[in-house]
C-alpha cells in the first residue's frame, strides 16, 4: 500500500538530519559599537568604581601640616617666660605646653633648657599627656598624631607634624622660642655698612 505523503503538508525528516541541524550552533545576536558601549555602562561596576573617592577620603582626613621654614617670619626673642607663655597661649597653645613653658625655663629661655635630658624626678611629676613617654626637655610641647608627633604650641588645625620628634626642636626654636640660629657673617657686614654711612667723605 501507498501512502501519499506530500498531500499532508508536512516533509519528512530524517533522525540523521535533525542531529546534523540541532549540532549547528546559533549565532549570538550581533553587538554594534553603540549597543557594545551601551551594554558596558550596564554592567555593575561594584565598589572599585567608588574606591578612588574612598582614598580621596581618607586622605583628607588624615591631611597633615608640614614645616615651612622658609615661608613664615621668625619669632622674637622674649627672655621672660611669663611674657613668652602669655604669647604662646595666645597664639593657640594648649594647656599644658603654655604651663611647661615656666616650668622648663624657670631660669631663663635658653637652647640647653630647651634640649636637655630630662631627670627620672622630672618625668614623674610631669603628668605629661602626650601620649608617650617623654625623655627631653623638648617633649612637653610635643603630642602622639597617627604615627607620628604634633606641635602644642601651633595652633589647632595648623599643627606642624613630623615623622621624628627630634626634627620639632628646629621649629620650636625658631617658630614659638626665638633661638634659631643667626648669621653672623650677616650681622658683621651689617654693622660695618652702617659705619661707614656714619662717616662721609
Amino acid at each position: 500500500m501507498t501512502v501519499e505523503t506530500q498531500s499532508l503538508g508536512v516533509p519528512l525528516v530524517s533522525n540523521f538530519e535533525s542531529e546534523e541541524r540541532s549540532a549547528v550552533p546559533v549565532p549570538a545576536p550581533f553587538l554594534s559599537p553603540l549597543n557594545h558601549n551601551q551594554h558596558q555602562r550596564a554592567q555593575p561596576h561594584g565598589v572599585a568604581r567608588h574606591q578612588p573617592q574612598i582614598v580621596r577620603a581618607q586622605s583628607r582626613s588624615k591631611r597633615r601640616v608640614y614645616d615651612q621654614p622658609g615661608k613664615k617670619p621668625a619669632a622674637e626673642y622674649e627672655p621672660d617666660p611669663i611674657k613668652l607663655q602669655a604669647s604662646c597661649r595666645r597664639r593657640g597653645g594648649t594647656d599644658f605646653a603654655s604651663q611647661w613653658i615656666l616650668t622648663l625655663f624657670g631660669d631663663g629661655v635658653s637652647l640647653e633648657a630647651l634640649v636637655r635630658r630630662l631627670k627620672l624626678t622630672e618625668i614623674e611629676r610631669m603628668n605629661f599627656p602626650g601620649g608617650f613617654e617623654p625623655r627631653w626637655a623638648y617633649d612637653g610641647f610635643l603630642e602622639k598624631a597617627d604615627d607620628g608627633f604634633e606641635c602644642c604650641l601651633c595652633t589647632v588645625g595648623k599643627r606642624v607634624w613630623w615623622k621624628n620628634k627630634k626634627d620639632a626642636v628646629r621649629h620650636l626654636r625658631k617658630f614659638h622660642f626665638g633661638l634659631a640660629d643667626r648669621c653672623i657673617t650677616w650681622c658683621v657686614m651689617s654693622l660695618a655698612f652702617t659705619y661707614l654711612l656714619g662717616f662721609p667723605d
